[in-house]
């Protein structure tokens, strides 16, 4: 099994939550609890706290409100990010529980919009799900992980704005396996 705690840290479902809720900005716990209010308060505070000390999150300001303390967070710079030194030794058993967890986190998302879809109009939203082989190099499979890393971080400088949707963005690539000889 992996022994790490950042991986340790990440996968949980409701840390997975909170991590997407940032999406690039910077986030005060208020704002993190609105746009997940079916989490109990003492349950959010106990998994954002846990992840400012296990160095995923960090806290950029704090200011008085109301005579309480309001803290404004951040995720640390490649922190939302698993290494393969993170995932060093984890087992066939935990790579299919962190995707099973990654995908479950998906099928929540998905589920949620497509119950309050229009469903006449779900692909004019936005709503896109391809599956499609390609056939690439070592090079060019990291040259298309650094374009597509570009693309995404000049996606994420986009401030939430009234003429601004949110979507949910996932990425998978999986390699075939190479055949034993």
């Amino acid at each position: 099994m992996a022994d790490s705690k950042k991986t340790d840290l990440f996968m949980h479902p409701l840390r997975i939550r909170i991590m997407t809720e940032f999406a690039g900005q910077e986030r005060t716990v208020q704002q993190i609890a609105q746009a997940l209010p079916d989490v109990p308060q003492a349950t959010l505070y106990r998994h954002i706290k846990k992840l400012v000390n296990g160095g995923i999150l960090e806290v950029t300001r704090e200011t008085v409100v109301n005579g309480a303390v309001e803290r404004t967070l951040r995720v640390l710079p490649d922190a939302n990010r698993l290494t393969g030194e993170d995932v060093r030794g984890a087992t066939a058993d935990d790579h299919l529980r962190y995707f099973s967890l990654y995908t479950a986190t998906l099928i929540d998302t998905f589920s949620d919009y497509i119950h309050r879809a229009d469903l006449d109009h779900v692909f004019e939203d936005g709503l896109s799900y391809k599956r499609t082989a390609v056939h690439l190099s070592a090079e060019e499979r990291a040259q298309f992980e650094a374009e597509l890393n570009a693309v995404i971080s000049r996606m994420l400088a986009c401030q939430p704005a009234p003429h601004r949707q949110r979507y949910t963005l996932a990425s998978v690539v999986i390699p075939t396996a190479k055949e034993q000889s």
